[in-house]
């Protein structure tokens, strides 16, 4: 049962990280590749704050028996700051939605013959009515979505390395770097940014979680895993977008770019797997603001999910990788302060050892 509860878990949390902008390999090259080779370290460093964020947030809502995220941020901040952090959360929730929809819209729209507009109304609408269920419906799909999204990423980034043109160099060389290029690429904020914007989103659906980590094996084991499978997926994506990165066009979707170079069926098959990344992702913060909403004004939950696909259907008109690029960077730079409140936070149940014990 344990193990069961571990895997409803991590389910939810990497199908929340893993959405558009992870699957699509647009982050990977805005918030790591970018910043040169060394960003690998980074990369590095995302997939351990991921991983400790779980433990801290799931350890808090444990101990306290905490069932809102306005709860959680009155435990770990203080009153005024925890009310912005909150306010700010959700919009994230509802941009985040809308970036999700917009990205969905495009792949039907580019590859599988939809007008972007009817492609967006067909996600908002199954969306929709998704959202007036409670979070076991969402547990039940991203059980089963995550494992094929899991091995679809992972699998189509080895077809890359094995199966790429003779020409392209399967691992670049690092460069020599050192002080001043660890100084001038600032990897690790740039990681901090990139945790810190999921975060926003990913911290509202794991406290609903809490009714699977009742127990502290399995919140540490949930922890664990999740950082493991989330360093195998950056790692992954940033060595195969690594290859072409700078010596060919990259669009608004590269790893469809860089798969379409290898043949239009594998290319399919992984659009289908974005799909997957996106409609979870969607589903994760719909749900977190649609929560929100409905607590906050008590409107009824159809309302509040007519609110927020009305809102997805003016952000679909924006181009996929401009919102990736401004929207969630401004976002990540506000999320700096969640971020750190999390991770002291998870520092106290670690030097903590009574708590550690029980």
């Amino acid at each position: 049962m344990r193990w069961k509860a571990v895997f409803c878990i991590c389910s939810v949390y990497i199908a929340t990280v893993v959405g558009a902008g992870f699957a699509t390999g647009q982050e990977i090259i805005t918030y790591f590749l970018s910043k040169g080779s060394i960003s690998i370290l980074g990369v590095l460093l995302a997939a351990v704050l991921f991983g400790f964020a779980s433990f801290s947030v799931l350890s808090r809502v444990r101990e306290d028996s905490i069932d809102s995220f306005d709860g959680y941020l009155q435990k770990i901040m203080p009153g005024p700051l925890g009310v912005f952090t909150g306010g700010l959360t959700f919009l994230f929730l509802f941009s985040g939605f809308c970036v999700m929809i917009s990205a969905g819209a495009t792949i039907l729209a580019d590859h599988y013959g939809f007008s972007k507009f009817w492609a967006g109304s067909i996600l908002c609408i199954v969306c929709f009515f998704i959202f007036l269920k409670k979070i076991g419906l969402i547990v039940k799909i991203n059980g089963i979505l995550a494992p094929i999204m899991i091995c679809g990423i992972f699998l189509s980034c080895l077809a890359i390395i094995y199966g790429r043109e003779e020409a392209a160099a399967a691992f670049a060389a690092f460069g020599s770097g050192g002080i001043g290029t660890f100084l001038k690429n600032n990897f690790i904020f740039s990681a901090l940014l990139y945790v810190s914007y999921n975060l926003l989103s990913a911290v509202v659906i794991l406290i609903p979680l809490q009714i699977y980590g009742k127990d502290r094996k399995t919140i540490i084991r949930t922890s664990c895993i999740s950082s493991g499978i989330l360093l195998v997926l950056l790692g992954s994506l940033w060595m195969v977008l690594k290859i072409y990165y700078g010596k060919v066009p990259l669009g608004e979707i590269p790893m469809l770019d860089v798969l379409g170079r290898m043949g239009a069926g594998i290319k399919n098959v992984y659009s289908l797997v974005l799909l997957m990344a996106i409609f979870t992702t969607a589903v994760g913060n719909g749900y977190g603001f649609t929560e929100w909403l409905c607590g906050k004004t008590r409107v009824a939950r159809s309302i509040a999910a007519a609110i927020l696909c009305a809102g997805a259907m003016v952000f679909n008109f924006f181009q996929f990788s401009k919102l990736v690029q401004y929207v969630y960077g401004l976002f990540g730079l506000a999320g700096l302060c969640l971020l750190i409140c999390v991770l002291i936070d998870g520092i106290r149940f670690l030097l903590n050892k009574n708590r550690m014990m029980r």
